[in-house]
């Protein structure tokens, strides 16, 4: 879903922008995403990143470039580079997100991400290179309105090169005096990695530095003071899970434009759910307009009213976005559970089985707690392992069985023991069998079918022809030089011809029964019987379009040379006739 930004001029935003950016807080990204090499040097020495230390590099001489060693200074293990080999591809580009008050609006939170460039030159000391550092976009976060989103015109750090401690754009010879035109206000909201995500070389690849200390500092004292902490725990909880799918910028943009009903989803529990929808971590597509996030209170938010027991369930338990999305709709649909009862559920169902039973909720009046003590004595009785999905499937066979095969006489699920059948495994093994069986038969009708149709086309293609056959034996036949022109018999025949001439005239049946075109075979008058060339004449007969021998070859020198005399002797005076009648009409 794209989320349209704030309509702000882009002085406007920098205007909440200090651009002096803490230095404890660099070196905190510095620190984090630094990466640290053992360097081995050229005068036998070896450097270590991590602790700053020189050591003899006698152990090392024979480990291959780019393996794991161990420092036997500070015991820690990074990677071995060799000072003069592939500099460039050692680098690493990051983007740091670093929240803060607004200088103009101490109400607003800005969002500052910042490019650092971690490169390195070849030689002596290749770990003596300051970091570069670009601004790659700006974002306001206006409580209860929105953001606003700026990033530069023409922004490619990705390309950036590290030569002599010195930074070069895309190559040597361009400086990056030309790397930005500007910053332009975008449309959409998007997060800043969004830009670099498909770099398919390692030295292209960004890493993120996702910075939600700043953003619960920047939120003190603002109308966001309550609402960022109470997703705090739940954002550190799933980022431990999937921290390269989880820019925090896409929680703070939806924090900033609903703070206090996100504030009120919180309290019931549900900050968990509530970001597993934001970042797609469960897949379900509705819980956004299941919450009413315009609302003030929870059972306007939650679009109905919310039991004691539910507040409970969710406070303690809290719950999915599957499941919730499962209890809002049973709600809808006049079938109200409880949580619990819908947790116990979801837990024995997939999402495809979810969809199934619940329409059957909703189309025969299901009653869920029914199904439920139905299910357990089918478990225990018959030994199903998976009750609910086996259930759900046989639900959805008896559907089909009934209306896409018309037996809703018989498979009429208004009927209890169809609904509920004695033997669930048993009656569900029927179903298969009756939907294979089933399938079969329509597959045998459908083939039989276009047999049938292929027949009487082909019936339709002869009789056209029959007709038209003896006008093209009246102007086509001719012999000359132990050759001859042929008139297929009928156009059945144009299979066989295709078959042994290798070739497509097989399909130009239609075509010739139509007057489209027209087909004539070449044949060798003592070798009639054998095909020898295939020639196909335009509608009014004045031209050859093609002649042509098997496989689509060209023909003999004496083949080509009895084509030109059918050409001179037959077609020319048709010419001659075609153009007269053309300058008549």
């Amino acid at each position: 879903m794209n989320i349209r930004t704030l309509d702000i001029p882009v002085e406007e935003i920098e205007e909440h922008f200090d651009f002096s950016l803490p230095g404890e807080w660099l070196d905190r990204v510095d620190a984090q995403c630094k990466p640290g090499y053992i360097w081995l040097l050229k005068d036998g020495e070896a450097y270590c990143d991590n602790c700053q230390e020189t050591f003899p590099a006698d152990m090392l001489k024979k480990t291959t470039h780019m393996a794991r060693v161990v420092c036997p200074q500070c015991s820690e293990s990074a990677e071995l580079r060799k000072s003069w080999v592939g500099q460039n591809s050692a680098r690493r580009n990051v983007l740091s997100y670093h929240f803060a008050k607004s200088v103009a609006d101490k109400e607003v939170i800005t969002c500052m991400v910042l490019f650092t460039c971690y490169g390195y030159k070849a030689g002596d000391k290749p770990w003596d290179v300051e970091p570069l550092r670009l601004i790659d976009g700006l974002y306001v976060l206006i409580p209860e309105k929105g953001i606003a989103y700026a990033s530069p015109w023409r922004i490619y750090p990705a390309c950036i090169r590290c030569s002599d401690g010195r930074y070069y754009y895309r190559n040597a010879w361009s400086s990056l005096g030309n790397h930005y035109a500007g910053m332009k206000v975008r449309r959409y909201f998007s997060p800043r990695e969004n830009v670099y995500k498909y770099g398919t070389k390692p030295e292209t690849f960004i890493n993120i530095f996702d910075d939600i200390e700043s953003f619960y500092s920047a939120a003190q004292e603002t109308p966001l003071r309550y609402v960022v902490p109470a997703y705090k725990d739940a954002y550190e909880h799933l980022y431990e899970c999937m921290p390269y799918n989880m820019p925090l910028i896409r929680m703070a943009e939806r924090l900033s434009r609903y703070p206090e009903p996100l504030e009120k989803v919180a309290k019931m529990g549900l900050a968990d759910m509530y970001l597993r929808y934001v970042y797609h971590i469960q897949p379900v597509g509705s819980v956004g307009h299941i919450l009413n996030l315009r609302g003030s209170d929870i059972p306007t938010i939650f679009k109905g009213q919310v039991t004691k027991e539910d507040k409970r369930y969710f406070f303690e338990k809290g719950a999915s976005p599957i499941e919730f999305e499962t209890w809002q709709k049973l709600r809808k649909t006049g079938h109200p559970m409880s949580m619990q009862f819908v947790h116990h559920i979801e837990e024995g169902l997939k999402y495809s089985d979810r969809t199934v039973i619940l329409d059957a909720i909703i189309r025969f009046g299901l009653n869920l707690r029914k199904v439920k003590t139905y299910l357990e004595k089918q478990k225990k009785k018959y030994k199903l392992k998976a009750p609910y999905p086996t259930y759900a499937d046989y639900l959805k066979d008896c559907m089909r069985l009934s209306d896409d095969y018309g037996m809703g006489h018989i498979y009429n699920l208004a009927d209890k023991s169809i609904l509920f059948p004695q033997n669930l495994h048993q009656a569900h093994q029927t179903t298969i069998e009756l939907i294979a069986i089933e399938t079969e038969r329509r597959r045998a009708l459908d083939a039989q079918r276009r047999e049938a149709e292929i027949a009487k086309q082909l019936a339709d293609m002869e009789k056209k022809y029959k007709k038209i056959r003896p006008k093209l034996e009246e102007k086509y036949s001719y012999q000359a030089d132990g050759y001859a022109i042929i008139i297929p018999p009928n156009v059945e025949d144009f299979t066989r011809e295709g078959l042994e001439m290798h070739n497509c005239v097989g399909g130009y049946k239609k075509r010739v029964a139509d007057g489209s075109t027209q087909v004539v075979y070449i044949r060798k008058i003592d070798d009639a019987e054998n095909s020898f060339g295939t020639m196909e004449i335009s509608p009014r007969g004045e031209k050859i379009i093609q002649a042509r021998g098997k496989y689509n070859k060209d023909l003999s020198d004496e083949a080509k040379a009895f084509v030109n005399k059918f050409e001179h002797d037959v077609l020319e005076p048709l010419r001659t006739i075609a153009s007269s009648l053309d300058r008549i009409a």
